[in-house]
C-alpha cells in the first residue's frame, strides 16, 4: 500500500534554513522559520494524546514560546534534524502544561469537595483556619508555597508571613 502524502515540513529545507540562520548570527528569526516552528507546534496538538484538552491553544502557544527560546541552541554540527529538535521541545512543553493543569484541577476538586468558603476558614485567633486549609493542600504543592500563598500563621510567635507567592503563569514570584 503506497501512500502519497505531502509532509507539512520539508526537513532538508528546514535544516538548510536553520543552518544559514545560525551561521549568519542574525538577531531576528526569519518569518519562514517561525512559521515552520508554529506548524510543528500546531500539528503536534492534533495528535491523539493532545487533541482532547480544552486548553490546547495555551499548549500550542507555550510550546511555540519554548521553541523560540531555544531556536539559537540548535546545533547543525550535532544534528541534521531540526524537525525532531523542535518537536521534542513542543512535546515537553505540552506535557508541562498538562501536568500544571492537572495540579490546578486537583486543587479545585479538593476545594470543591471540602466546600471551602472563606467563612469556614476564618481565623479564631490562633491561625487554625489557615492551617487547616494548608493541610489539605499540602498533598498538591510544596509546603513552603502553601504556607506563603495563604498566609499561614506561625503558631509559635503568632506572626503572619508577610510575603505571598503569586503565580504568574510560568513561575512563582514574590509579592505582598
Amino acid at each position: 500500500m503506497s501512500r502519497n502524502s505531502k509532509n507539512y515540513v520539508n526537513n532538508k529545507e528546514f535544516y538548510k534554513k536553520m543552518k544559514d540562520f545560525i551561521e549568519s548570527g542574525e538577531k531576528d528569526v526569519p518569518e519562514d522559520i517561525s512559521l515552520t516552528i508554529y506548524q510543528i507546534c500546531s500539528r503536534l496538538a492534533t495528535k491523539a494524546n493532545f487533541c482532547g484538552y480544552s486548553y490546547k491553544d495555551d499548549m500550542v502557544m507555550f510550546a511555540f514560546e519554548q521553541c523560540f527560546k531555544n531556536v539559537r541552541k540548535f546545533d547543525p554540527s550535532k544534528s541534521n534534524n531540526p524537525f525532531a529538535y523542535f518537536t521534542q521541545i513542543a512535546y515537553n512543553a505540552f506535557i508541562k502544561i498538562i501536568n500544571d493543569e492537572k495540579k490546578q484541577q486537583a486543587i479545585k476538586m479538593y476545594l470543591a469537595k471540602s466546600n471551602v468558603v472563606e467563612d469556614e476558614y476564618e481565623d479564631d485567633g490562633n491561625g487554625s483556619g489557615a492551617n487547616k486549609m494548608a493541610e489539605g493542600l499540602r498533598k498538591y504543592y510544596r509546603s513552603d508555597i502553601i504556607n506563603d500563598s495563604i498566609g499561614v500563621y506561625d503558631i509559635d510567635n503568632e506572626n503572619m508571613h508577610s510575603e505571598v507567592e503569586i503565580y504568574d503563569g510560568n513561575d512563582f514570584v514574590g509579592g505582598k
